[in-house]
């Protein structure tokens, strides 16, 4: 039995899958997730968030833990971040540096989906 709605699945789990679509099978059914120890660390993860972007001279709202969904696509998920300005939505995803600092297609495609998500959600563009 599956432990997700039909109506929407998790981006987490579009990024499993896009990782490996063996882990996105076992996670959609019950039988394994693995906590990470960036998934563990990247709870604490808000502050620095806040202040990396306040730094880098955006301002606007930010929405730390972000609930986004979209539709059109049928993927809900939490963004760790979400900066809202009058003319623009920029979905913020940390991600911890492994290995060489890769940029991994696992991460891309969900960054893709928050993306979709956020525009979605807000009517703004990225």
């Amino acid at each position: 039995m599956s432990r997700y709605r039909v109506e929407q699945l998790p981006v987490t789990l579009l990024r499993e899958y896009a990782w490996c679509p063996r882990a996105a099978f076992y996670k959609i059914h019950g039988l394994w997730e693995p906590a990470t120890w960036s998934m563990e660390a990247g709870r604490y993860e808000s502050a620095v968030i806040e202040e990396l972007l306040r730094r880098s001279g955006y301002s606007g709202r930010l929405l730390l833990e972000q609930s986004l969904e979209s539709r059109s696509l049928g993927l809900r998920g939490r963004v760790d971040a979400l900066l809202v300005t009058s003319d623009e939505a920029i979905p913020v995803e940390a991600k911890k540096r492994t290995g060489r600092g890769k940029r991994y297609l696992h991460h891309r495609v969900q960054a893709a989906a928050y993306c979709i998500a956020a525009e979605e959600a807000t009517g703004l563009p990225l």
